[in-house]
């Protein structure tokens, strides 16, 4: 698995579900291999800094397969209470004479070995020196990163921010009560294997230690799905028989959960430009019963084509812009993305951003509503792109909110943070058409 998402570059969020139901695991092995694979991907900065620093030769010269089994050891080692010692080392040297070239099994044990004598006094980079690499290295995050949060946080609630996107997070999963009741499909959650505990803020969410079986999900009764990603919905606030556009649909959880608190009435456009992410918000729709959502092919960054493909003497109610952004909210969940990200993808995601939200302004009339979301964590997509909005958008205004205890304050900004909420990082705005 290690190597299909390193090496293949398949995303760690799709391919493992897919990884454990082929290989037949309970619940209890399944809940294992999670949290070793998401473990490594989290702490690969920080485990090979400790490899070179324990290693008789360079990381250059040590083989990808070797330093994924070497990574998985001193996972175990130093993160994982639950495994002795001489199990984490002995099985590592019995996988290597097993499945790697002769000679590695022996490398391999004495990493190992080290790391369990220096275990106490592990090596890291001096925090006094140089306090951004020692957060960096500490927390396994890329040092772009750790200085763009500095910047914007500052070091305490960044170094929570980092410890929180290290920590396990519990599956969230969105129950669909019109296929069956709260009560009915948390008894079939329990019956599978998994512990479920209720959600923090939404009625229909619950919270589960592993990735549930796939036919739960095939029968629509499940959709998993964050609380933050729920709480955009509820700020959308969708009514009964309106006509709610939904831009950057894909995959379709916001879009189902708009149809939901709807009661599946009116209309929901779900747009975006990928068919075939287009075709999977049919499928999510079509899975969990939803009839008003249609799907809809077209540039949401492009405001003539939309309005067109919508129809342009069509009043519509409410705009969900559902934004691509750099995802650094959801990296607790999606621990391989921050190796995929780098700051210049930041600055062309807001261009897109800022379009996308121009686009939606266009589609409503006085009363309207806009939300802007990003699952992500940088002003730059974030307060700056609404406030550049608004600078030359007059007609529209933020509007203060509330919701499920957050308050918006008046400016109708409202930022999640994993660290301080216990969800995925997402910001949400809300925008009203004054006129």
């Amino acid at each position: 698995m290690l190597h299909n998402i390193e090496v293949d570059q398949k995303f760690a969020h799709l391919a493992l579900p897919i990884f454990l139901e082929r290989g037949k695991l309970d619940a209890r092995d399944r809940a294992f291999v999670t949290e070793m694979v998401y473990g490594v991907l989290r702490r690969r900065l920080a485990l090979d800094f400790l490899i070179e620093r324990f290693s008789s030769r360079p990381m250059s010269r040590v083989d990808q397969a070797t330093r994924e089994l070497l990574e998985l050891g001193l996972y175990q080692l130093l993160y994982m209470d639950r495994v002795p010692d001489h199990s984490a080392v002995d099985t590592s040297v019995e996988m290597a004479k097993r499945r790697l070239k002769r000679g590695a099994e022996k490398f391999i044990n004495a990493v190992l070995r080290e790391t369990v004598r220096r275990r106490e006094e592990l090596p890291w980079p001096d925090r006094a020196k140089d306090e951004v690499e020692f957060l960096s290295v500490f927390h396994s995050h890329p040092r772009w990163l750790v200085e763009l949060w500095i910047d914007e946080l500052g070091v305490e609630r960044t170094e929570a921010l980092l410890a929180a996107n290290n920590r396990r997070r519990q599956v969230t999963l969105r129950i669909n009560t019109r296929k069956a009741s709260l009560e009915e499909t948390t008894a079939a959650l329990i019956q599978a294997g998994l512990t479920v505990s209720p959600g923090l803020y939404e009625p229909q969410a619950v919270r589960v230690d592993a990735h549930p079986p796939r036919f739960l999900f095939e029968k629509g009764l499940v959709y998993a799905q964050d609380e933050a990603s729920m709480l955009v919905t509820k700020v959308l606030d969708p009514q009964s028989n309106e006509l709610i556009v939904e831009l950057g649909a894909a995959p379709g959880g916001k879009a189902t959960h708009i149809a939901a608190l709807t009661g599946d009435t009116g209309e929901v456009v779900a747009v975006d430009l990928n068919p075939a992410r287009l075709g999977l918000v049919k499928e999510n729709a079509d899975r969990q019963g939803f009839g008003s959502i249609r799907t809809l092919e077209v540039d949401a960054t492009d405001p003539i084509a939309l309005q067109a493909a919508i129809g342009a003497d069509r009043k519509v109610d409410r705009v969900l812009v559902d934004a691509p952004c750099s995802g650094l909210g959801v990296l607790a969940h999606r621990p391989d993305a921050r190796w995929r990200k780098d700051p210049e993808q930041i600055a062309e995601l807001a261009e897109i951003q800022q379009r996308m939200l121009v686009s939606a302004a266009a589609l409503v009339g006085p009363g309207g509503v806009v939300i802007y979301s990003v699952c992500t964590i940088t002003a730059h997509e974030t307060t700056e792109v609404i406030k550049r909005f608004l600078s030359s958008n007059e007609s529209f205004e933020a509007q203060a909110f509330t919701i499920a205890g957050f308050d918006s304050g008046p400016n109708g900004f409202l930022q999640l943070l994993p660290s301080e909420h216990d969800v995925d990082g997402m910001f949400i705005a809300k925008l009203v058409c004054r006129s």
